[in-house]
């Protein structure tokens, strides 16, 4: 494969790789929450897109990458604060009654909030999380799990803790995360 000769700072970008032998990118640019991008940014991905296609990378340039980050959003921000609200490993959740019902309605929660903010989620995005977590092995834990069980900072604030601000900025109630909140507080653990 060719390599790309520059190198393009970018900002307010993400870009995702996949692939084993070949891959290909897809790169993310455009508003993040209610910011507007540097202009200078999408020139940037848009240079990097054609400096990956001209390499032979097939790449897509996607000018909104708030369905992306709302995409993982919705699965970072849920599962791991389900899994230490129930004293279960991640891993566990889906085994657990009422652990799964409450991850599922707090991803249902989070893809109202998004389309109220006018993010269009992919239609079969909680499938596919559900799908995701169902692989995990028993034993394996999230990182803000960890975190919060072991008693130290966390990104909770800016995972399970937003789900709350953008239902205020959305108007939308957050039931489900509520929950999760008082659970996380009865077992002791400190989320704010």
């Amino acid at each position: 494969m060719e390599q790309v000769s520059h190198r393009v700072p970018l900002i307010d970008g993400v870009a995702t790789v996949s692939g084993r032998l070949s891959f290909a990118a897809t790169l993310l640019a455009g508003p993040v929450a209610d910011r507007a991008t540097d202009p200078a940014a999408g020139q940037a991905s848009a240079i990097l897109a054609g400096d990956l296609i001209a390499a032979g990378v097939p790449t897509t340039l996607t000018g909104d990458m708030r369905p992306a980050l709302w995409d993982k959003f919705l699965m970072a921000a849920t599962i791991g604060a389900v899994a230490p609200a129930f004293g279960l490993k991640v891993g566990q959740v889906l085994g657990h009654p009422q652990a799964s019902a409450l991850l599922r309605e707090a991803m249902a929660e989070v893809e109202r909030i998004a389309a109220a903010l006018g993010i269009e989620l992919p239609p079969d995005c909680i499938y596919e999380k559900l799908d995701f977590i169902g692989r995990f092995p028993p034993d394996v834990t999230s990182s803000l799990q960890r975190d919060l069980e072991a008693g130290r900072p966390s990104e909770f604030v800016h995972l399970s803790g937003a789900i709350p601000r953008f239902a205020r900025q959305a108007d939308l109630p957050c039931p489900a995360t509520d929950e999760i909140l008082a659970r996380l507080r009865a077992r002791g653990l400190q989320p704010d």
